[in-house]
């Protein structure tokens, strides 16, 4: 089982994501996002340290409030950009189509590609105030400036929250 850092529904719910959007579309694209959008800037260590702390159910306070006020916004917008490369089309054993729906028109790759852009902007932008905010709490979060040799180096609330481990609360 993979572990999120922001459940599937928070992720419909602070984005332009419909409800429709089959939660195992979106899972793929959240677990594709942290780890190779988000890991690769936050370094493997801070990460699994993230990843352990909330499957074991003690991550302390500051990194909970790391991940929701920091983390959440690159990681939605991070899920869209990888969730709108998949929405258009299915890959079946014969062949990779495009869905058409009487009660709506798909866009066309110029607007998607643009769309995805946009995305990638938003996810830019966000990513810059974390790095930002890591680097000035940098004692803070003493996982996010260490690596060893197998491990990606990083990349230049008053309450305990909610994580999700494959969509189930565990904490």
């Amino acid at each position: 089982m993979k572990t999120f850092l922001i459940s599937v529904q928070d992720v419909k719910d602070n984005s332009y994501l419909d409800n429709n959007i089959d939660d195992k579309t979106i899972k793929t694209a959240l677990i594709n996002c942290q780890e190779q959008m988000i890991e690769p800037v936050i370094g493997s260590k801070l990460y699994d340290y993230l990843i352990a702390g909330i499957n074991n159910g003690n991550l302390p306070l500051a990194y909970q409030n790391l991940v929701v006020q920091k983390m959440w916004d690159p990681i939605i917008h991070g899920t869209l950009y990888m969730v709108a490369r998949n929405l258009l089309f299915r890959l079946t054993n014969s062949s990779i189509v495009s869905d058409s729906n009487q009660n709506s028109t798909a866009i066309g790759r110029t607007d998607m590609e643009t769309m995805r852009y946009e995305y990638q902007n938003s996810f830019q932008h966000h990513i810059t105030k974390l790095q930002l905010y890591l680097n000035a709490n940098a004692g803070a979060f003493p996982e996010y400036g260490q690596a060893d040799s197998d491990d990606l180096p990083a990349s230049g609330s008053q309450q305990g929250i909610n994580f999700y481990y494959d969509g189930d609360i565990i904490i």
